[in-house]
């Protein structure tokens, strides 16, 4: 391919190797700085060839600001320590007034982004500020659920139907971020923008909806801020990299301002130490003024001759070059192409990837946890308007932070004595956690119950997305853990459940209920307790004779023939004459016991029914995993004082009971 031929300085990044003389082809931080465009087919390498670029900016100690659509980038957060991770429950204030920025920039710089974002007008913007001067003027660090406490309560019968619509329109969208960003809506002292922008930056992206477009928005222009504010010119603090960057640089953005989100900094975030890296699979559908201020341009194999055409166009390609494109580019070679360094395109190649991208959840979970070493205490967290929202002066007081140190005297005096009034007052008692009707009502049920969470939604009466964002709250104050169990046999059996913790108990006043003995999982506690709920009159971890059962109770017809008759239908009473014999022995007033064992039954199984045998235990139910039963029947066979049964099935079959008991 007839592309003119340079070598570069020794000083800068590697981003490809000309095909023709093997010479390293290399951007300095300005080029950097002037914003790269990587355009290529899927599959082509971009994502890839941005890696390569981003690990040798970071060894060169560069910030990254990394929006990762696709989990591709989530290796590079988890093997940098330099890394924090804005997850959704990550204890971060998205309302904090930043050092060096006045409170009206950072009020105008979030109603531009939330309005820009959420497809805004003026009477959005109107009830927007309005809001933020009230709640900022009543709570020195408010958050955003305090703000939304605020939007709500300026309704008023007069409104105008436009107002009221406006009202309702900001309420129901800061609502929306709620859910999706639990964490981010209710911090009030977390991380600084200052520590935060300190560190590399790595925003996980499920779905790129509108409250993520906000969130991504809004830290770029604070970043953008941060160092205008602080006249950051020198080299390169930062590197912004947005993958699939169609879906912030379409140029048929259905947006408000008819623009995408970032084109209004997009030109001068440059002069602030700040480049932006985006990648995209079309530069047709892509924003011109992206696209025209790009100085470094990097094309790789593509499948449309439209496109090609117009790479042809933006590059200066002859014809032959272009016949290169078309049908001799191949994956690992790309087209290098710099504003004004060197006008003339280059052909390159570049290497392939040389990491494992699998993550680990455990690793994964560690890296979310690295931004908590800097947030404050979660006490600080808490929301508190929303239980004093009627009363202005009462959150003031509450919200305040006491001063460890005596106020100063104006005239520099130091009195011999201090005064009566002046004598400090008790520290008051720390303000409760305050819970939202739905979060209590949920956590009450979590306490009382242990059931799927979609159960107890339905139970409730709880719409699901208003559960979902109660939980995710719930599990952010540590109030709850959700595991995943098998709660029924066969296909689908798997569901998340809620566990609450010891500070659930307390925040509501209740008293631990019974459990399991210490150490064992979610599954077995899960078990232990729903068998025990459903089973009339059972004890949870009965201690006889210094033996521990699972679950206990004395037989009684009155109460426990159904769950036999259940028992016959599991064992096939007609062709099992042990099932039957041990079975005789659940007689009136009889000792029962049930086990439950959730891992290899060799462990414990015959050592249980030999203690349980000798407290005085007449039947013991041995209730396994279906993984587990085979080997459980082999231990256990010809004891005639046990049985082994599927424990999904024993928990089905009590539940059968219930319902029917339940119904009739």
């Amino acid at each position: 391919m007839p592309l003119l031929l340079r070598i570069f300085s020794p000083h800068g990044y590697i981003i490809g190797t000309q095909k023709n003389n093997q010479s390293k082809i290399r951007a300095t931080d300005n080029h950097i700085a002037r914003h790269p465009l990587v355009i290529g087919s899927s599959g082509s390498g971009k994502t890839s060839y941005c890696h390569n670029l981003i690990t040798q900016m970071r060894a060169s100690g560069t910030n990254i600001f990394l929006v990762d659509p696709k989990d591709d980038s989530r290796y590079l957060a988890c093997n940098d320590d330099s890394y924090l991770i804005i997850a959704p429950t990550a204890p971060f204030n998205i309302l904090q007034i930043p050092k060096n920025q006045s409170k009206e920039t950072n009020i105008s710089t979030l109603i531009k982004c939330f309005c820009s974002t959420f497809y805004g007008g003026e009477h959005t913007k109107q009830v927007l500020n309005e809001a933020l001067q009230r709640v900022f003027s009543e709570c020195p660090n408010p958050s955003l659920e305090d703000l939304m406490h605020c939007v709500e309560r300026l309704s008023s019968k007069s409104d105008t139907f436009s107002r009221r619509d406006a009202i309702a329109g900001v309420a129901h969208r800061l609502q929306r971020i709620s859910y999706n960003y639990p964490g981010l809506f209710s911090t009030r002292q977390g991380i600084s923008f200052e520590e935060l922008f300190k560190h590399s930056l790595y925003i996980p992206v499920v779905l790129m909806d509108e409250t993520t477009e906000f969130l991504t928005t809004y830290l770029i222009h604070q970043l953008y801020l941060h160092n205008r504010m602080n006249n950051i010119r020198d080299g390169l603090t930062h590197l912004v990299s947005l993958d699939e960057g169609l879906l912030s640089w379409n140029k048929n953005q259905n947006k408000i301002e008819g623009a995408p989100l970032l084109s209004s900094i997009h030109s001068m975030v440059r002069e602030f130490s700040i480049g932006m890296l985006v990648t995209t699979t079309s530069i047709l559908q892509i924003d011109q003024q992206l696209k025209s201020n790009s100085f470094l341009q990097i094309c790789m194999n593509l499948t449309n001759s439209a496109e090609s055409n117009e790479i042809a166009k933006t590059f200066g390609l002859s014809q032959s070059q272009k016949l290169y494109l078309d049908t001799k580019l191949t994956r690992g070679e790309c087209i290098i192409k710099f504003a004004d360094t060197w006008r003339s395109p280059i052909l390159a190649t570049f290497p392939p990837p040389a990491h494992d991208k699998t993550v680990s959840l455990a690793d994964w979970h560690e890296a979310e946890r690295r931004i908590y070493r800097y947030a404050a205490p979660l006490q600080t967290l808490l929301p508190v308007i929303a239980s004093v929202a009627d009363n202005p002066e009462t959150i003031k007081q509450e919200t305040s932070i006491p001063s460890n140190l005596p106020p100063k005297d104006p005239q520099n005096k130091k009195p011999d004595k201090l005064p009566k009034a002046a004598t400090p007052k008790p520290k008051s008692k720390e303000q409760p956690l305050k819970l939202t009707p739905t979060e209590e009502k949920l956590l009450e049920y979590v306490c009382n119950h242990l059931a799927p969470t979609s159960n107890a939604y339905k139970i409730l009466d709880i719409h699901p997305i208003a559960g979902t964002a109660a939980k995710k709250k719930l599990i952010t104050l540590d109030l709850a853990n959700e595991e995943p169990v098998i709660v029924r046999p066969g296909r689908g059996g798997k569901a998340k459940v809620l566990f609450p913790t010891e500070k659930a108990f307390q925040i509501l006043g209740l008293k631990p209920l019974r459990g399991t003995r210490g150490g064992d999982g979610p599954q077995h506690r899960y078990l232990c307790r729903t068998i025990a709920d459903l089973l009339p009159e059972a004890q949870l971890e009965l201690s006889m004779g210094g033996k521990s059962i699972d679950v206990f109770f004395l037989y009684k017809e009155a109460l426990h023939l159904p769950l036999m008759d259940q028992l016959r239908i599991i064992f096939n009473m007609d062709s099992n004459s042990q099932a039957t014999s041990a079975l005789e022995q659940a007689k009136e007033g009889a000792a029962i016991g049930i086990e439950v064992e959730c891992s290899d039954p060799s462990k414990t199984t015959t050592e249980n029914i030999r203690k349980n045998v000798e407290v005085g235990v007449s039947l013991t139910l041995f209730a396994v995993m279906p993984d587990q039963l085979a080997k459980a029947e082999t231990l256990l066979k010809d004891q005639p004082n046990a049985l082994v049964l599927d424990a999904l099935k024993l928990l089905n079959a009590l539940q059968e009971v219930h319902d029917t008991e339940r119904t009739a």
